[in-house]
C-alpha cells in the first residue's frame, strides 16, 4: 500500500518564505542574493536598536545621577536647617542662588491659628530637643499662597517664612 508523505520544510526567518529541509535546498538559498540582503538588512537592524538602546541607558543614568544629586543636596540644606533649629539660631536668609516660587495670595486669603497640641493627630514621638523646641513656639498664623504653576503653600506671617508641607493644618 502506497501512501503519501510530505517533504519537511524550513521557515527562513529572515526572508519569511519556506523551503524544503534538506541541505542542498537549505544551502542553495543560503547562498542567494535575496537572503544575503535580508540577513545584512536585520543585522543592521539590530545594530541600529542597541545603540539606540545604549543611548537611552545613558541618558537614563544621566537623569538619575542629577536627581540623586539634587537630592542630597537638598537633604544636607534641611539637616543643616534643623541642626539650626535644633540649636535655636533663626534660620538663614535664603541665597540668590536658591530660586523661591513666586508666591501670590489667593483672592480671598484663609488665615489659620496653628493648633497648640497635635497629640491626638500625630503618634508619640521620642522626647528629646527637638519637641522641647516645639513646644516653646508660640502660636504661629499662616496664609494660603499660590505660585504661578498652581502649586499651594501656606505662608507664615509672623516668620515670613513659607512651606508646602502644611496642607493638613
Amino acid at each position: 500500500a502506497d501512501y503519501w508523505k510530505s517533504q519537511p520544510r524550513k521557515f527562513c526567518e529572515y526572508c519569511k518564505c519556506w523551503i524544503a529541509d534538506n541541505k542542498p535546498s537549505i544551502d542553495f538559498h543560503e547562498r542567494g542574493k535575496n537572503h544575503k540582503e535580508n540577513v545584512a538588512a536585520k543585522i543592521s537592524e539590530i545594530k541600529k536598536k542597541s545603540q539606540q538602546k545604549a543611548k537611552q541607558e545613558e541618558r537614563m543614568s544621566k537623569e538619575f545621577a542629577k536627581m540623586e544629586e539634587a537630592a542630597m543636596k537638598a537633604y544636607q540644606e534641611d539637616l543643616k536647617r534643623l541642626e539650626r533649629e535644633a540649636a535655636g539660631l533663626p534660620p538663614l536668609e535664603p541665597t540668590a542662588a536658591q530660586s523661591q516660587p513666586q508666591v501670590r495670595p489667593t483672592v480671598q486669603p484663609t488665615v489659620r491659628p496653628q493648633p497648640q497640641s497635635n497629640k491626638a493627630k500625630q503618634p508619640q514621638q521620642k522626647k528629646g530637643k527637638n519637641q522641647k523646641a516645639r513646644q516653646h513656639r508660640p502660636v504661629q498664623v499662616w496664609v494660603e499662597g499660590q505660585t504661578d504653576e498652581g502649586h499651594i503653600y501656606y505662608f507664615n506671617t509672623l516668620t515670613g517664612g513659607e512651606d508646602c508641607l502644611k496642607a493638613h493644618l
